[in-house]
């Protein structure tokens, strides 16, 4: 279809698809209260909390600092914003 015609385009999509899914565990895993799986490498059998998820986001994307926390404040706020 000619939407990604650039590496750059394309890795943009990838960027976005990487935050999306790094949403979407957060805001699952806080609000339902769940560990985070024994056979994880990031805290394994640990309860998100968003200290763990505030962790979580910014090692996962590459997105600035201001952004993560801001972020952070409007899953906590209203959960199935992912």
């Amino acid at each position: 279809l000619g939407y990604l015609d650039t590496p750059e385009q394309r890795l943009g999509y990838l960027d976005a698809q990487m935050m999306r899914a790094v949403r979407v565990i957060i805001d699952i895993g806080m609000h339902l209260e769940l560990e985070i799986p024994a056979d994880s490498p990031f805290h394994p059998g640990e309860r998100w909390t968003p200290a763990l998820a505030h962790e979580f986001f910014a090692a996962h994307s590459s997105r600035p600092a201001a952004f993560v926390a801001s972020e952070m404040i409007r899953y906590l706020s209203m959960p199935g914003q992912a």
